[in-house]
């Protein structure tokens, strides 16, 4: 709902709370953002690359991250905060530091070049989400998307290895048969 315009005094409720004039005042809905609906978003993420930075063990990784509630209900949402937290395993212990990523008016954003220091065991991604009147939800109850550091170097490895590798049947090059190098394919 907007309004505008202007009067005399200002009531909320039927009671006067203000004898003070005014002018064009615009009046939004409040749109909270449910506690239910905190567990039904769905989280993806897409277009995933690595590269190596140059410094150390640093890697920089580039990723789009989409969202959507799993039933959509018609929840107006103007915008979303998208944060990261590197999760680092340190003496058995857990530590994670929020960092603000950028802001979306859609659901879904893209990180360019995202350093990752040596040492961070996952990323989980942080979409918290901003009514049309400026509410927001509390950074540990916003959906989320966990990134693996150990899984993703796997599943990386992996696609590496399924494309250098050769069926038995085939006839291998002939530098890996003077060295008599054996690959073995990944099932």
């Amino acid at each position: 709902m907007k309004a505008a315009g202007h009067g005399y005094h200002f009531s909320v409720d039927g009671r006067q709370v203000s004898d003070d004039p005014w002018c064009n005042i615009s009046c939004q809905a409040f749109q909270f953002v449910k506690d239910d609906q905190t567990n039904s978003w769905v989280v993806k993420g897409e277009y995933i690359s690595w590269t190596n930075t140059g410094s150390g063990d640093s890697k920089s990784l580039s990723i789009k991250i989409f969202w959507r509630l799993d039933k959509e209900d018609g929840s107006l949402f103007s915008k979303y905060n998208i944060y990261v937290s590197k999760i680092a395993a340190v003496d058995g212990k857990t530590e994670e530091a929020n960092q603000y990523l950028g802001v979306a008016r859609v659901k879904a954003f893209y990180v360019p070049d995202l350093v990752v220091p040596a040492g961070i065991s996952s990323l989980k991604f942080i979409i918290q989400v901003c009514g049309i009147d400026g509410a927001f939800q509390d950074l540990n109850s916003c959906p989320t998307f966990l990134l693996n550091m150990l899984k993703e170097v796997v599943r990386r490895r992996s696609r590496r290895i399924d494309k250098l590798e050769f069926d038995k049947d085939r006839p291998r090059p002939r530098r890996e048969r003077e060295r008599g190098v054996v690959r073995i394919k990944a099932k």
